[in-house]
């Protein structure tokens, strides 16, 4: 399966990786419709979360199915996603979350093959500032159902192995972090 990933900022790349046919497109979250507007008219299967800094009509201009705390099956794979991150600032946005926020929210997701999120799991290409911490419940999710990915954007770790891509395991599990747009085939 070829899946373009899509997080945190509009790609030059975009129209290029589009010709390369992906099966699926996952919008991992910080998008706004005008950073992707090659993809509203495509018509494979787009499936996406919010990030923390979105529009409320993304999905709508996009055409991508919001799957926030929801599970579909594509190609016989199970995909679940979980939006937002830590709740950085005082106010209340219905993104960001706490810990305690997300590790509930998180427990009743079922199994998957495939996790999307726009925060990583703690610890997995995460950094110690409130706003680039990784959620605690995301982590007890990857060693309860052990999902074959886990897809997220959000932070900027360190050592990356390309420009925009950064692939780590963590008990049999692969942790994507993907920035800008980049295919990846699994």
């Amino acid at each position: 399966m070829k899946i373009l990933l899509l997080a945190d900022e509009r790609s030059k790349r975009l129209k290029e990786l589009l010709e390369q046919k992906p099966d699926i497109i996952f919008t991992l979250g910080d998008l706004e419709s005008w950073m992707v507007p090659e993809i509203a008219d495509v018509d494979i299967p787009k499936f996406g979360i919010f990030g923390n800094h979105e529009n409320d009509d993304f999905f709508e201009k996009t055409g991508v199915k919001n799957i926030h705390l929801q599970s579909y099956e594509f190609q016989k794979m199970n995909i679940v996603g979980f939006q937002g991150c830590v709740r950085y600032k005082d106010r209340s946005l219905r993104t960001l979350y706490t810990q305690e926020e997300a590790t509930d929210l998180i427990q009743d997701l079922p199994p998957s093959d495939i996790l999307i999120a726009h925060c990583p799991p703690r610890g997995i290409h995460d950094s110690n500032d409130l706003s680039g911490q990784g959620f605690e419940g995301l982590l007890a999710y990857i060693k309860k159902y052990s999902p074959k990915y886990v897809f997220h954007g959000h932070t900027y770790p360190e050592n990356v192995e390309t420009d925009n891509l950064l692939i780590s395991e963590i008990d049999g599990v692969r942790v994507v972090w993907s920035y800008g747009a980049n295919i990846i085939e699994i």
